[in-house]
């Protein structure tokens, strides 16, 4: 296991490693020695994205299907076509039925505390 030390901030040490081709980071006790053992025992860092981001799910064969009529219904049909990638990320999008805005804000529903206003009923005191 390669790990690589990302940044060191006081007694904590963010490294990040390759696990099955994804990047990934835990928080460990500086003083410790770059070890599998010690990255399996840290502390993951960064949102759990894949339990925030949902995309529509699709089996293989129907996103190809989903993705060819995307990719027609945005015009691009021959290579020619294939010139604007806006047009393409857009159809891309259209079959994940993701976008930026519904990423971020699906980050930040996921990242704000949740605040539970308790109404208080005032007591009057009469004389």
């Amino acid at each position: 296991m390669n790990i690589m030390l990302v940044k060191k901030a006081g007694s904590s040490a963010l490294v990040s490693s390759v696990i099955d081709g994804r990047e990934v980071r835990v928080v460990i006790p500086a003083d410790k020695p770059l070890t599998a053992e010690t990255f399996d025992a840290g502390i993951p860092y960064g949102l759990p994205l894949e339990d925030i981001v949902k995309p529509a799910v699709h089996t293989p064969e129907e996103l190809y299907g989903l993705l060819e009529a995307a990719l027609h219904n945005a015009g691009l049909w021959v290579a020619e076509d294939f010139t604007d990638a806006r047009r393409v990320l857009g159809a891309v999008q259209s079959v994940y039925g993701l976008d930026a805005g519904a990423i971020i804000q699906s980050v930040r529903n996921y990242a704000t505390p949740k605040v539970v206003a308790k109404k208080v009923k005032k007591d009057k005191v009469t004389k």
